[in-house]
């Protein structure tokens, strides 16, 4: 395996990576990767879901929650802390000093929490009613929208582990991610109702904080990862209506 792709699986997973030395230098460089790291998790939990059928499992809640344990088990909490700690900065008062220094804080304030709550709830209701091609597809999406994130914006902090990363993307990883969400669009034609409510959720509310602070972060890419794949996976199901 290229030290690439052992540093993104060892960052991103909690898959028995075997690193070596020096592929850690490699991370700002790996970006591109994400979408490949996305299929890998979607297998997982397309393998899930389809295992459960096999077996009989009938109750959509059981699934719900294999699903949701499979998912964390592989994943880790890393994007999870980019949701709490971006929710108390969006919510935080004053300039870009202080939103960061909200943001670092090393204790949850109660924005973070509900930010927390907001994202396991869109996980619970997406993972209920979900098929096994969109359990295929959403951790992709997910990783492309970081790529895409990171792609249009300049970094918000002049140092961090993001900086680098988001300093290494530009307007060719950009066209990329699109691709790979057109080609998404095609297998699966419900994903532009969900592409339509993650860039009304974008203008709405995500773009004007990355002008409050100039740019993104690596809590922004982790919370773009969280948010907007569990947004995919409800919206394609028309989970709203149901």
């Amino acid at each position: 395996m290229p030290s690439k792709l052992r540093a993104v699986f060892a960052f991103m997973t909690r898959l028995p990576v075997p690193i070596q030395e020096g592929d850690f230098d490699t991370l700002p460089e790996t970006a591109p990767l994400f979408p490949f790291v996305g299929l890998v998790v979607g297998i997982v939990m397309y393998g899930i879901a389809a295992g459960s059928l096999a077996i009989g499992i009938e109750s959509a809640g059981v699934r719900m929650i294999l699903l949701l344990m499979g998912y964390y088990l592989l994943c880790g909490g890393i994007h999870l802390d980019g949701v709490a700690d971006l929710w108390d900065g969006m919510n935080c008062g004053g300039k870009k000093e202080k939103i960061f220094q909200a943001m670092s804080d090393s204790n949850v304030g109660s924005f973070g929490v509900l930010g927390l709550i907001f994202v396991a709830g869109l996980a619970g209701m997406g993972a209920y009613h979900a098929t096994p091609l969109s359990l295929l597809l959403f951790p992709i999406v997910g990783r492309v929208m970081g790529l895409l994130i990171i792609s249009i914006h300049p970094p918000a902090k002049k140092t961090g582990l993001g900086k680098p990363m988001i300093e290494n993307c530009g307007k060719g990883t950009a066209g990329f991610a699109l691709v790979v969400l057109a080609v998404i669009a095609w297998i699966l034609p419900e994903s532009l109702v969900a592409y339509a409510g993650i860039t009304l959720l974008y203008i709405v509310k995500f773009r004007p904080f990355l002008k409050r602070i100039d740019g993104i972060t690596g809590d922004g890419i982790g919370f773009t990862i969280e948010t907007t794949q569990w947004l995919f996976l409800l919206f394609v199901q028309g989970g709203f209506l149901l």
